[in-house]
């Protein structure tokens, strides 16, 4: 940040230094600590668990009464065959399962409640202001696409510093 800053006295090094320092700690957590790695293969387990859901309604909606070997038009031994078996059975299943999801728990404002919470922790340790905040815990559960809209209000009055960080 240092190297690309255009004013350099103004980096700010507490934030820096902070989120240096929580990647830091999450590493060591998850490396070299066996109730850390516990905890994330539990996670991971359980993403997996629930990410599979997805594909198993799809499968019964999408591939119900279809020909086995054939994907519109295209045949087994035809390249491109395997790559649509992956996004039609994989891809696109998991990213409709999720942002569905999602949009629930936005709706039920369960979603604002941990983005505000990520956002407020990160306003107090690292100084960021309260829209960069904002904006860095949104994009963890809605996507870099739409948490600039929950700091649409907020634009005008926005310095360039800020906008470079929510782009």
């Amino acid at each position: 940040c240092y190297l690309c800053s255009k004013d350099r006295g103004k980096v700010r090094w507490r934030c820096v230094l902070w989120g240096l320092g929580i990647q830091y700690v999450f590493a060591m957590l998850i490396l070299k600590t066996q109730p850390g790695e516990d905890l994330f293969e539990f996670i991971g387990d359980q993403t997996t668990i629930f990410l599979n859901y997805a594909s198993k309604r799809w499968h019964i909606r999408v591939w119900a009464g279809r020909n086995e070997w054939s994907l519109r038009g295209r045949r087994p031994d035809d390249h491109r065959f395997g790559y649509s078996i992956w996004s039609f059975s994989i891809l696109i299943p998991t990213v409709v399962f999720f942002s569905a999801f999602v949009s629930i728990l936005f709706h039920l404002g369960v979603l604002q409640v941990i983005i505000m919470g990520i956002s407020k922790l990160m306003f107090y340790t690292m100084q960021t202001s309260v829209v960069e905040s904002l904006n860095a815990a949104g994009n963890i559960f809605v996507g870099m696409t739409e948490a600039p809209l929950m700091i649409r209000p907020f634009l005008p009055n926005m310095t360039k510093s800020e906008i470079h960080a929510v782009m």
